[in-house]
């Protein structure tokens, strides 16, 4: 450096700067310094002096990457002074708000927020010397702490859907991505077997359940699935947790199609569900009209159709059910009428009553009747005998009911009557002559002049000629039917 024109030397002393090469190495270099001074007409002096230039240390740190677990950064200091680390001291700056500094070696730093930082260390040597390095470190995000619960984890019946609870955190900001792969080892690239949740619940937020359906397996007892969660925040920072569960095998049921019933029927042992695995447990029926063992009362569950349950519970607390629906018919009603007393070679007309859906008539036996798939025959039966009705109705459900017609081979004709308006025996009551089809009745006095004549009988006679009342006497009667092939005659005494 020449300076042409220095300073006076009653001025203030003038002051000279040179910056020499860095190093590192060594730790010292000895440099002399010549000063020439030239006065007047070039009268030159000189001198020279000594000094020694320290070298300074190597100021150097590596950042981490800029996903950060839990948010905590560690830098790691590469630093040396004469090729060793001993003897230095470092202070450090995070760029950050809060906790910025440190000096420790290799300091940790925990960020509350994605951006970049500038990182700042200075490092002093033994010799007092210092270096200072920055870097600008940029935080991409917090890695998020992977984790999740498995809410039924006692109870993983294969037919049952696994709750998997969101159960992540992380330092600051949010999840952008929860990617579920619910048999990680078997079906990792099924999308079937994952789902993917691009805007999972905030933090903040009450945690999200996931469902997922297995495959239903009734063999064997048991399969081990692994399920795996990653999770992503921030610019793209990943991780993962993998959990095992169990899952247990459950039973088979069928239940298939039970035939409709009538109401009529006792009872009826259902046998159509069924567990057809072999599996070991317990199954029962449920149901209006049914017991735990299958046996269906059709009078207890009612007319309709009814929805039973077939359930079976494995030993191992796992269960299978399904449900099949029964048709309970109406059943008809039947009244074959009030037994019945006739004369033999008469009819009578069987008045019998019958309800029901579309239903059809049968009697049998058939012996005496005009027809018998009518619900109100006309009977001619020569003895004594007993007719069944069966009705049925067009579901199939019958029902029978039966009347006795006695068959008497002589009218009962009393031989008085007391014609006095007392409500007792005030007619010449004939039973069971009303069963002829034809008939003709006469009444005679003492005279044989005819005091009462009939030609059909409804009622008896009340002992009157032409409404007026007949003495106290005896008189005489002949009664003939079915055109006189049957003929009764005798004497009947009028009492008052």
């Amino acid at each position: 450096m020449i300076d042409t024109s220095p300073a006076l030397r009653n001025a203030t002393a003038r002051t000279y700067e040179f910056s020499y090469p860095v190093f590192n190495l060594p730790v010292n270099k000895t440099i002399n310094v010549k000063l020439i001074a030239t006065t007047g007409d070039n009268c030159v002096s000189e001198t020279t002096k000594t000094i020694i230039l320290n070298a300074i240390p190597v100021a150097d740190f590596t950042l981490p990457d800029g996903c950060l677990p839990n948010g905590e950064a560690i830098f790691t200091s590469l630093s040396t002074f004469n090729n060793t680390e001993s003897g230095l001291v470092y202070s450090w700056d995070f760029g950050d708000t809060e906790n910025n500094v440190s000096n420790l070696k290799n300091p940790s730093h925990t960020f509350k927020k994605a951006q970049t930082y500038l990182i700042t260390l200075k490092v002093t040597a033994p010799n007092g010397c210092e270096t200072i390095i920055q870097k600008p470190f940029v935080v991409k995000g917090a890695i998020v702490n992977s984790d999740f619960i498995i809410q039924n984890s006692n109870s993983l019946c294969a037919n049952n859907k696994v709750v998997f609870t969101d159960d992540a955190k992380l330092a600051f900001g949010e999840i952008s991505k929860l990617e579920w792969f619910f048999d990680f080892d078997n079906q990792p690239n099924n999308n079937a077997f994952r789902l993917i949740d691009t805007s999972p619940a905030l933090r903040g937020d009450s945690p999200r359940t996931y469902e997922f359906s297995y495959p239903v397996f009734n063999s064997p007892l048991t399969k081990t699935v692994n399920v795996k969660l990653k999770a992503i925040s921030g610019d793209n920072c990943e991780s993962e947790i993998i959990k095992t569960i169990t899952l247990k095998a459950v039973p088979n049921v069928v239940f298939s199609s039970i035939p409709s019933i009538c109401a009529e029927v006792d009872n009826y042992q259902i046998i159509e569900g069924k567990e057809t695995s072999g599996f070991i447990g317990v199954g029962e029926f449920s149901g209006k009209g049914v017991s735990k063992s299958g046996l269906f009362t059709p009078i207890v569950a009612g007319i309709g159709t009814h929805t039973l349950t077939y359930t079976f519970i494995g030993q191992n607390g796992c269960i299978d059910s399904k449900t099949s629906s029964i048709t309970v018919f109406e059943t008809p009603t039947a009244f074959a009428s009030e037994d019945k007393t006739i004369l033999i070679g008469g009819n009578i007309i069987l008045d019998a009553k019958a309800s029901g859906k579309n239903v059809s008539y049968k009697w049998t036996p058939s012996t005496g009747l005009d027809r018998d798939d009518i619900l109100q025959p006309t009977a001619t039966p020569i003895k004594d005998i007993i007719y069944t009705l069966i009705v049925k109705s067009e579901d199939g459900c019958t029902i029978t009911d039966e009347v006795f017609v006695k068959v008497l081979e002589y009218p009962v004709i009393p031989n008085t009557f007391t014609p006095n308006g007392d409500g007792v025996n005030d007619n010449w009551d004939i039973k069971y002559l009303e069963s002829y089809p034809d008939i003709t009745i006469s009444v005679f006095d003492r005279n044989g002049n005819v005091v009462f004549k009939s030609n059909k009988y409804t009622k008896g006679w009340d002992g009157k000629n032409n409404n007026v009342d007949l003495p106290v006497g005896v008189y005489y009667y002949i009664v003939t039917a079915k055109s006189g092939t049957l003929k009764y005659n005798g004497s009947v005494v009028i009492i008052r």
